[in-house]
């Protein structure tokens, strides 16, 4: 494993904790997250005019094995702290996280239907 991840994963967690209310940073953190792939999926299907055709999806492969179970790890930390809770801006951080680990298992799924 790469530190540059394991030092992502730590800055996500420290923040999301310390700003655990905060409804627009979780967003913004999902939207970058799940933006990114979305990039991926766009770029995957682009036209290629290069001859190695696989190198398209092999850069698609190395960034969801390296990154998915950071993202998925980060939702799930923050539907389990806030699944209990009763405050308006907490059921909207857990919806915002609950989204995102919906989008994130169906990515898993769709790439490992891909490659199987």
């Amino acid at each position: 494993m790469r530190i540059e991840f394991l030092i992502f994963l730590l800055f996500s967690f420290y923040w999301l904790n310390k700003y655990k209310h905060k409804i627009s940073l979780h967003l913004i953190v999902n939207i970058i997250m799940y933006g990114f792939y979305a990039f991926l999926w766009w770029m995957m299907y682009q036209p290629y005019s290069n001859p190695h055709h696989g190198d398209k999806g092999l850069g698609f492969a190395f960034f969801t094995i390296f990154t998915i179970p950071f993202y998925l790890l980060i939702n799930i930390f923050n539907v389990v702290r806030n699944r209990k809770r009763i405050d308006l801006k907490e059921k909207k951080v857990f919806n915002i996280n609950l989204v995102g680990l919906i989008l994130g298992l169906t990515h898993l799924g769709v790439f490992l239907f891909l490659i199987l």
